[in-house]
């Protein structure tokens, strides 16, 4: 799976607990795919903002099936419910932040020294 797919398993998800046979199509999860090394903090803003609409609209078409299984199986942690999928992205987009929040800190401290 390509790296930047990271941002459609909460729509996989969706998908999976409304009913749409995913079974073999399902995208196989690989942690630690590092991005660009050149991307730009906005690039990066960018990509999240695209997954946190990906979230809020998988959200959606979870609701009701938050305790069902899927069928997309995470490498380290096996098998989620649908609802925890959308925890686990959302989870994941917030230690991306923090990152982000980090370089600009490290930014200032470059500039002060």
């Amino acid at each position: 799976m390509h790296p930047a797919a990271r941002r459609f398993l909460a729509m996989w998800a969706a998908l999976d607990a409304g009913g749409t046979p995913v079974g073999d199509q399902a995208p196989t999860v690989i942690p630690s795919i590092p991005g660009p090394p050149d991307a730009t903090r906005e690039r990066l803003l960018l990509l999240l903002n695209k997954s946190r609409r990906s979230i809020r609209e998988a959200a959606a078409r979870v609701d009701g099936h938050e305790m069902q299984r899927c069928h997309i199986v995470h490498p380290l942690v096996g098998h989620l419910r649908c609802g925890e999928w959308l925890l686990f992205i959302g989870l994941h987009d917030l230690m991306h932040l923090e990152q982000l929040h980090g370089l600009r800190g490290a930014d200032a401290v470059s500039a002060l020294a």
